[in-house]
């Protein structure tokens, strides 16, 4: 954990036995949750640095972890083919989504904490109803390849993935239908961010590069382009003022947006 203005390191949480694959935080900033392959979930108080609990069920590496915004349900998506949705606080395993296509690499919650979204190996985007864990719908071809990152935007209305195929698509939630494709990176769409108005979307790619979107519209804002290797993660503050990637070029680092 690192000190976001002076970049001082504050914390650092020991537990998992193998590699962390995503990051959560809660909505008060109390609580962190960390997907490994160690087929563990773990969630950690950011104030102390100590670990809370272990979430055991997975048997494969977790790939994915999201917390809903009123910080009571934790899902997570692993190689098992499975997503797991947790309530927060007993650790118990509400609902499990099973039988997927394909491994799964990305979940996300829709802020109205109705649906559950998740995408994979099986290159496509998939809706599920969180109250009776139905399929509600099936993005037809969604990608080409593996989806890595979907972010749902706060007025429930649109879906964003990304994918290996270098494309970031927007989907009308209600519908299933392509509202647009930006196709303006060279290599793997990694990550997506998007900021708390949903105004701004931020993607890291391999092509070694963050870009900028205006979400509203798909116009490129800007394109930052100082990592020497494949950016893996990206994030952005609530203000839309500062972005923060992360790269297989061993850094971590802070982007001002103006």
């Amino acid at each position: 954990m690192w000190d976001f203005a002076s970049g001082e390191l504050r914390l650092v949480l020991k537990g998992h036995t193998k590699p962390i694959n995503d990051l959560a935080i809660s909505p008060d900033c109390q609580l962190l949750a960390s997907a490994s392959d160690d087929h563990t979930v773990r969630l950690w108080n950011l104030t102390t640095g100590k670990q809370i609990q272990t979430l055991l069920g997975h048997s494969r590496d977790v790939n994915a972890v999201a917390i809903h915004g009123g910080g009571q349900l934790l899902a997570s998506g692993s190689e098992d083919r499975t997503v797991r949705l947790w309530r927060l606080g007993n650790g118990e395993a509400v609902r499990i989504f099973s039988n997927l296509a394909g491994m799964i690499r990305t979940v996300a919650i829709s802020p109205d904490g109705q649906m559950l979204a998740s995408g994979g190996l099986d290159n496509q985007v998939k809706l599920w109803s969180l109250r009776t864990g139905e399929l509600i719908r099936a993005f037809v071809k969604s990608h080409y390849t593996s989806v890595n990152a979907i972010a749902i935007t706060p007025n429930n209305n649109t879906l964003i993935s990304a994918s290996k195929d270098k494309t970031i698509k927007f989907w009308n939630l209600q519908k299933g239908e392509v509202i647009r494709t930006l196709s303006s990176h060279t290599d793997s769409v990694n990550s997506l961010a998007l900021s708390a108005n949903g105004k701004l979307l931020v993607s890291g790619s391999s092509d070694k590069t963050i870009k900028l979107w205006n979400a509203e519209t798909g116009e490129l804002k800007t394109t930052f382009a100082d990592h020497s290797n494949a950016v893996n993660a990206v994030s952005i503050t609530p203000e839309g003022d500062r972005i923060a990637s992360g790269s297989a070029d061993n850094t971590v680092r802070v982007w001002q947006v103006e």
